[in-house]
């Protein structure tokens, strides 16, 4: 006797799922910017308490809670990231539901957002090309972490706007609503003493290359790789 072939429902559940998702599709990018930038902080900072539950404690979780204990990038240490960091992990506990899970699942969400994520970020970086450059990996990785996190968060800042003029609609209550729009004026005043910082750090590698050699004649020993790119980048820096 034959076996009886069983109806395949992933494909049905897939269809489900991107309709849910084209119904909401800007709340759906929304989060997702919220979950990739609380994903960034968890890797890039040391967290006495990890807070990736999204049961219902998670959900009633005091972000006061939640302290940095380290940073992996040292030029970012003397800056103040607490409160923007409590209140993105908060952002994201706060705004997730059951159904989120498939749905920031979703190639199109996923494809959306990191389009205009890397559309901020490209005009981001060419307005400050000339202080983002180094010929030390430490220093470019940090560069990288708050270029990527602010492109995250002007993905955010529009979408917001775009909902305030009445644009789009978010099916996201009010309470949490202010909550994401605070989150936003935490980090945009973090973010302008960055970029003061950034922008006062113009890269010449001329100059960087005759301070190594000084230290060099005077006994201290310098990293060979650096002054290869240093020596690379002076030919091609003018």
């Amino acid at each position: 006797m034959a076996r009886k072939i069983k109806k395949k429902t992933k494909n049905l559940n897939a269809k489900k799922i991107r309709e849910q998702v084209m119904e909401d599709f800007e709340t759906n990018i929304l989060k997702f910017a919220i979950f990739n930038i609380a994903g960034h902080f968890r890797n890039n900072f040391k967290l006495k308490r990890q807070c990736g539950d999204y049961s219902d404690t998670g959900k009633n979780l005091d972000y006061k809670l939640i302290k940095i204990k380290k940073i992996h990038h040292e030029i970012l240490e003397d800056f103040d990231w607490l409160e923007t960091v409590n209140r993105a992990i908060k952002s994201s506990i706060r705004i997730m539901e059951d159904k989120d899970v498939n749905l920031l699942r979703d190639d199109l969400v996923i494809k959306e957002f990191f389009t205009r994520k890397k559309l901020c970020y490209v005009i981001i970086y060419k307005e400050y090309k000339k202080n983002l450059q180094s010929p030390y990996l430490d220093l470019l990785q940090a560069y990288d972490f708050i270029l990527k996190i602010s492109s995250s968060f002007n993905v955010i800042k529009v979408i917001m706007n775009r909902e305030k003029e009445g644009k789009t609609e978010l099916s996201i209550d009010k309470k949490n609503k202010m909550y994401i729009r605070t989150l936003l004026t935490k980090w945009y005043v973090l973010e302008k003493e960055l970029f003061e910082i950034i922008g006062e750090c113009e890269y010449n590698p001329k100059e960087q290359l005759e301070v190594m050699n000084f230290l060099e004649e005077i006994g201290f020993k310098q990293d060979k790789r650096v002054k290869n790119k240093l020596l690379k980048d002076m030919k091609k820096w003018k």
